[in-house]
This record gives C-alpha cells, structure tokens and sequence, in this order.
C-alpha cells in the first residue's frame, strides 16, 4: 500500500486450494479497495477483492476475494488479515 500515491496492491500466499493470489493494483477510496485479482489456479478466472484498512495509523487489513467463476468451483471466497 502506498498512501502517498493512493494505490494499493499485494499478494496471499500459502494457500493449497488456490495457490498464490494476487491483489492487482487499486484506487484507495477512504479506508478501502475493491479490485481485480489473479488466482494461481485459474490465471484467467473473473476474481475480485475488496480489503479495509483498521487500527492504529491502518496498520491492520482484513478484506476478502471471491468469484462465480466455474474454475474455481470449491475456492469461490477467501477472507483475509494481516498486519503491518
């Protein structure tokens, strides 16, 4: 994240069913991003993400990925945390 710019990206790693995902770059709007992201299993898939940023100076993040897309059938949403 780079509240500078306003742009946001990263990435979730260790996950067996999905393998790597990839939070394409986003527009922070207020404390929040809705984006597009990239599933290692299914590269071309129709992904997207949203994540809000929590606590002290947003050092916190929780957000979730999810699609309807057929292949992913079995890893349609992922919620997610982290923090600085």
């Amino acid at each position: 994240m780079n509240f500078a710019t306003g742009w946001g990206f990263g990435s979730i790693v260790g996950l067996a069913q999905s393998g790597k995902v990839d939070l394409e770059a986003a527009q922070v709007m207020g404390n929040r991003i809705n984006g597009k992201a990239t599933v290692a299993v299914a590269p071309n898939a129709d992904v997207d993400y949203t994540l809000g940023f929590y606590g002290p100076n947003a050092e916190e993040v929780a957000g979730a990925v999810w699609t309807n897309d057929p292949a992913l059938e079995g890893a349609s949403e992922i919620g997610f945390g982290g923090k600085r």
